[in-house]
């Protein structure tokens, strides 16, 4: 492959998502005869493709939208929700030159053998080859796209307000509910009393910050904290009530460093890398709390019932409490 540009930046790790997408795609550059050379080139979820093509990186759960529209090569990794796939593809012809191009790569188990009945759906002209375990797709012309299609499934993975009176976006973990973990964690926390200053490890749409300033005016701030800018973007809305007793911070909660240490934080943390179940990032959750606690602050966390996280628990702090198991979940209260 002969590529050569302007390489305008990368803002990802290279092995951020999945390889094997990347792979896919750099074959459907030589597959299809794209011409990357000298192109303003969009790269969705798949930084190493940015990087090989000199373009701009764009990790969904990182920015918020493209800078350099319009593009004459966008290169999207199918993955995820599907719901929010559908609105990331209708979104990409949006900001595509007239004449450009849009290679999809989906694997074959996340999404990738319904891309043809998505591309059909959309009125797209494509052309479709199988490789590395994915279905890669070519579209041009988009000029004859099915617009009243494209434009409800933008509208459609925007965000919304839910049921419950919050904003989400699907894509968001647990997007459209409370998930059984939260609604588990606040029915334990509803006996425990806070006062003084938290925060919101992995907050998601704020769900948990909601609850608790809503319910303690005892609390004076809760700091919110995500590494999801679609999840800090909505949580933002949901916690803008409280004003100056909350304060929403786009980050990565494993590294994220207050100014001044907390009375006590509060974690939901992630479990899955990808797919795989992992206890990595809880770890780093439950390491970075205890750097931002006050001494004798208070952590709590919600975590699945088979995850074992009490040996790095009682590393950093002094006294546990399990304050509940149900629903699969176990909740611990942790005094440093």
């Amino acid at each position: 492959m002969s590529i050569c540009g302007t390489n305008k930046g990368m803002s990802h790790p290279h092995n951020y998502l999945s390889t094997a997408t990347d792979h896919a795609l750099s074959y459907a550059v030589d597959a299809f005869d794209i011409q990357v050379s000298n192109k303003n080139i969009l790269s969705i979820d798949a930084p190493q493709t940015a990087s090989l093509c000199h373009g701009e990186s764009w990790i969904r759960a990182s920015t918020l939208a493209p800078t350099n529209a319009p593009y004459d090569v966008i290169f999207i990794n199918v993955n995820g929700h599907k719901r929010e796939m559908r609105y990331i593809i209708a979104q990409s012809t949006k900001w595509l030159n007239p004449n450009g191009h849009i290679i999809l790569a989906g694997a074959n188990d996340s999404g990738g053998k319904t891309l043809a009945k998505l591309c059909d759906e959309y009125g797209f002209l494509y052309h479709e080859i199988a490789k590395h375990k994915h279905r890669i797709f070519h579209i041009y012309n988009i000029v004859c796209i099915n617009a009243s299609v494209v434009n409800d499934a933008i509208a459609d993975g925007m965000p919304q307000i839910r049921n419950d009176g919050l904003w989400s976006q699907p894509g968001i973990f647990s997007w459209d509910e409370t998930d059984k973990g939260s609604a588990v964690f606040l029915s334990a926390l509803s006996s425990e009393h806070f006062s003084g200053s938290g925060a919101d490890f992995g907050c998601g749409i704020g769900v948990l910050a909601h609850h608790l300033l809503s319910t303690h005016d005892t609390i004076t701030k809760i700091d919110s904290i995500d590494l999801d800018i679609r999840a800090t973007s909505c949580a933002m809305k949901n916690l803008e009530q409280f004003g100056a007793r909350s304060d929403v911070f786009h980050h990565d909660a494993t590294i994220y460093t207050s100014q001044q240490k907390y009375d006590f934080i509060i974690s939901n943390p992630p479990f899955h890398t990808g797919r795989d179940v992992s206890i990595k990032l809880g770890q780093s959750f439950i390491v970075n709390a205890a750097r931002n606690l006050k001494n004798g602050g208070y952590f709590y966390m919600v975590a699945n019932q088979t995850l074992p996280y009490e040996a790095i628990l009682q590393q950093y702090f002094t006294h546990i409490t399990l304050l509940s198991t149900a629903r699969g979940f176990k909740i611990y209260k942790a005094q440093k």
